[in-house]
């Protein structure tokens, strides 16, 4: 079952499979039963790709997790985050995302 399911999705190209999950969401909202139909799950599609980060969500996300805002509520720590990245340079910024797109890389070529 499991591998017909596989097969079925991948007969599809994932913008298929992007507009179909579109349309079953509309249905899903649309709807007013109180168990979903089955045609309004989700079809998984493992070849979905995923937007690249912009530099600040790169930067955030490195501020957060260095430990540096603990005890800080999350509001005022964004906040603080923010100024700081308005002070990094374009060429930092460049930087950051090279380094990123480095890391990406080479973990989905080890992942293949």
């Amino acid at each position: 079952m499991q591998a017909e399911y596989k097969a079925w999705v991948l007969s599809h190209t994932p913008q298929e499979i992007h507009a179909a999950n579109l349309a079953r969401n509309q249905l899903r909202r649309l709807s007013t039963a109180k168990k979903q139909p089955a045609n309004t799950e989700k079809i998984v599609d493992g070849r979905h790709v995923k937007r690249q980060l912009t530099s600040y969500n790169l930067f955030f996300t490195e501020r957060i997790q260095s430990g540096d805002f603990k005890g800080i509520i999350i509001a005022d720590a964004a906040r603080l985050i923010g100024q700081e990245f308005k002070a990094l340079s374009a060429g930092e910024k460049k930087v950051r995302i090279s380094a990123y797109l480095d890391r990406t890389l080479a973990y989905n070529v080890t992942e293949i």
